[in-house]
């Protein structure tokens, strides 16, 4: 497993990269990061250029706790459920 916390801005994309020429085919991430963005621009190049396909790859997220309770209310509020 790759984890990419505490990884500083600029230096992600190519850490997962790395690791993905490496072998590495499960990447940890999540939202509170704040590199999620350059994580997804590192696996699509990896994709693009023939190193792995997606279906080889588990990329495993995490959300916050209020975040989930914002999608909550947002749903029960439409009445959903």
């Amino acid at each position: 497993s790759f984890c990419c916390f505490q990884s500083k801005p600029g230096e992600v994309e190519n850490a997962v990269k790395e690791a993905i020429n490496l072998g590495y085919r499960h990447i940890d991430t999540a939202a509170a990061y704040l590199n999620e963005g350059e994580v997804g621009a590192a696996i699509r190049e990896k994709i693009q250029d023939g190193t792995v396909k997606r279906e080889e790859l588990y990329v495993v997220t995490k959300v916050e706790n209020e975040f989930l309770m914002f999608l909550l209310v947002c749903v029960r509020s439409q009445n959903v459920v």
